[in-house]
């Protein structure tokens, strides 16, 4: 009875061994995922940066009935309110850029840039996209050199949510969210 336990005990423990060695083994693809500021996920001249595939999807615009700094100062609220880290801020050049931490099963950063553009004295444009990068855990190294095709799909992913994905305009929540925080803050304001 008591080899029995000892037995269990040892599978356990070389389960845990298994597990410690692929985990370990994946550290060197973690390592490597780049990680980017808000700013560079929006640069095309930051070496890692991935265009979009296509503007028109993942660019939410919408026109104001406002001024340029009235809808500016309720965008750089707006920021706040959707819980975002604003990193920059230029009233001059029209642009705020903020970014999101998310932790569910792997850490998800999320990536913003508003742009301001007046249109008349009363009128301006807010455009505003939004990218995801992700860290998810790669095969390992052992199973991967081994020719699994499951594991090259796997890897593919992850290279792809580490160099960032853009996020779709019209049905993501964090950029819906944005624009009804934006409109309320117009309201509250007594602009619109």
């Amino acid at each position: 009875m008591n080899y029995a336990l000892r037995q269990g005990s040892m599978g356990r423990v070389a389960k845990a061994l298994v597990v410690a060695t692929i985990a370990l083994s994946s550290l060197p693809l973690l390592a490597a995922q780049v990680k980017m500021t808000s700013e560079q996920a929006f640069d095309p001249s930051f070496p890692q940066y991935v265009p979009s595939p296509d503007p028109t999807t993942t660019t939410k615009k919408v026109a104001l009935d406002a001024s340029y700094e009235e809808v500016f100062h309720a965008a750089s609220n707006a920021v706040t309110q959707s819980m975002w880290e604003l990193d920059k801020q230029d009233k001059t050049a029209g642009v705020l850029f903020a970014h999101m931490y998310q932790q569910d099963q792997h850490m998800e950063r999320y990536f913003f840039h508003v742009m301001i553009k007046e249109l008349s004295a009363k009128q301006t444009e807010v455009a505003l996209e939004g990218r995801l990068q992700e860290t998810l855990m790669p095969c390992p190294k052992s199973i991967w050199l081994k020719g699994n095709s499951g594991c090259k799909a796997i890897n593919e992913n992850s290279r792809r949510y580490a160099l960032g994905i853009w996020l779709p305009a019209e049905t993501n929540p964090q950029l819906s969210q944005f624009v009804v925080l934006l409109r309320n803050n117009l309201i509250a304001a007594g602009v619109q």
